[in-house]
């Protein structure tokens, strides 16, 4: 097995990490994204160090090259290698590396090297990637409780951001050895990364306001940095996911490869804002990045889906939500309440639910479930706009529903098998009943209609249309309303699977 060694972190403009990167990584050739195996060892109280290693904790020219040898260590935990062996996982998870334990004496030890020590500097500490032989050491003061780490606490917060140093991984708010980039403050927070100080946008930098709510992950940056370094694992999550959560506070990221995924918020009261862009924020319960976590309880809290990770579908609970898709086919359902559904690209199916929703599809041949008078849709680039958003799209429709005052909506189809209407709208609509009685009206255009099962009323409008007929009990006027003898225009024609005269 080749060692790796130390090699200089690849120049990024990429301003979501490249405040995070300091100036050198772990590699076997030098290539950032190369699959990579990766040592590590536990150090307990008979371990072998020089006597001249320092491993203090301090940036001071006292630390040395050597491996170190007997100062003030302590045993480790066994729950805090368990916690240790978590955090190795999910990066393994996100990216190429893959992980090997390997005992610690005096002839073998990990790069990355997790030790105890008496000294109180501070409650954990690491060496980033360097060719000194204390580059990858994290060490954990035995002041501090690590035999109850839970995570989302402060503890597994620290041990999953002492592993980013040493994996290459700085603070977002100093800059590296160099001079370098210092994250945008408005993405320097617990929110997008395990390696700020910030518990929230524009909290402290001198201590966490809340030790109890901390992420369960890495998170969205932290994850497209690793994985810049260290490439991407696509063999992960690679089936049908759902994501969900039960009585706890949500602080983490999705990293998922492939299959087709849900992130599902049933049945729950607090509200949601889902937003299904790769490298973006979801937010519960009505927190956002710039909420302070001591106060949030269950079913609150922040989730982040991976750069480059595709989730297809969300569902919202009983609350006002909000659900935002992405440039994928999205499956959105709002549930209850009166929800706010963005399909953006990708050809979308979007269902409110209960309650008065607003759906705007976006570009792409998407499906709209209409099922209130209250309900509201729009192929629009937004609600107060009038340039068509693209797409041929369908309504379904469990009410009578007229699409004339709906832009660039094609079809409508009846659900259900209660005596409804459906109306058209000046384009070629294809105007599709139930299996009840049903009055369809295609108004202006080229028009299909079709009533479908019972005895339905068609009238096409202007413009050359197409009927279907299927019970003797059908009509069809070509007049422009069923008692009127005026002609409505056209060139028309009727399919039928019954005999028919039109004379």
């Amino acid at each position: 097995m080749t060692t790796p060694s130390v090699h200089p972190t690849p120049l990024t403009f990429d301003a979501d990490i490249a405040g995070l990167l300091f100036g050198g990584f772990w590699s076997n050739n030098g290539n950032a994204g190369s699959p990579l195996s990766l040592s590590y060892s536990f150090a307990s109280i008979n371990s072998y160090y020089l006597s001249d290693y320092d491993g203090d904790g301090n940036s001071s020219s006292t630390e040395t090259d050597e491996e170190p040898n007997y100062f003030n260590l302590s045993p480790i935990t066994t729950q805090l290698k368990t916690t240790v062996k978590y955090a190795l996982d999910l990066i393994e998870n996100y990216t190429n590396i893959t992980f090997n334990e390997v005992s610690d004496s005096i002839s073998t030890e990990g790069t990355l090297r997790f030790g105890g020590t008496n000294l109180s500097y501070s409650s954990a500490w690491a060496y980033l990637p360097n060719y000194r032989s204390i580059g990858g050491d994290v060490w954990f003061s035995a002041n501090e409780d690590w035999n109850t780490i839970k995570a989302g606490t402060y503890y597994h917060q620290t041990i999953l951001h002492e592993i980013g140093h040493a994996l290459g991984l700085k603070h977002p708010h100093e800059e590296d050895i160099d001079g370098g980039s210092i994250k945008d403050p408005t993405r320097d927070s617990l929110a997008y990364t395990t390696m700020s100080y910030r518990d929230y946008i524009g909290g402290s930098t001198t201590g966490f306001a809340n030790p109890e709510w901390c992420p369960y992950t890495y998170m969205v940056d932290d994850i497209k940095a690793l994985q810049f370094l260290y490439g991407k694992n696509d063999s992960y999550q690679t089936g049908n996911n759902t994501y969900s959560w039960t009585n706890k506070v949500v602080f983490e990221t999705i990293w998922d490869a492939g299959g087709t995924d849900t992130i599902n918020w049933t049945g729950k009261n607090a509200v949601c804002k889902i937003d299904l862009t790769a490298g973006a924020l979801s937010f519960f319960g009505g927190v956002s990045q710039y909420s302070n976590p001591l106060y949030w309880t269950s079913d609150q809290g922040i989730l982040g889906i991976a750069y480059d990770c595709i989730i297809e579908n969300a569902s919202g609970g009983n609350s006002n939500d909000i659900l935002m898709g992405n440039s994928s086919n999205n499956v959105l359902t709002g549930n209850a309440g009166n929800d706010t559904i963005y399909g953006r690209g990708g050809n979308d199916h979007m269902n409110g639910g209960l309650g008065n929703d607003t759906m705007l599809g976006g570009s792409g041949n998407d499906i709209y479930y209409v099922n209130s008078s209250g309900d509201r849709v729009f192929e629009t680039t937004s609600t107060t706009s009038t340039t068509n958003a693209g797409g041929t799209d369908l309504v379904y429709s469990s009410i009578s529903l007229s699409i004339g005052n709906i832009r660039y909506v094609e079809n409508l189809t009846l659900t259900g098998s209660a005596n409804l209407s459906a109306t058209g709208n000046a384009l070629n609509n294809t105007l599709t009943g139930n299996s009840g009685n049903n009055v369809l009206n295609g108004s202006a255009g080229n028009d299909r209609l079709n009533g479908g099962l019972g005895n339905d009323t068609m009238l096409g409008g202007s413009g050359n249309d197409i009927y279907y007929v299927n019970s003797s009990g059908d009509r069809i006027f070509e007049t422009t309303s069923t008692t009127s003898t005026t002609n409505a225009g056209g060139t028309d024609l009727v399919y039928s699977s019954i005999s028919l005269s039109i004379g």
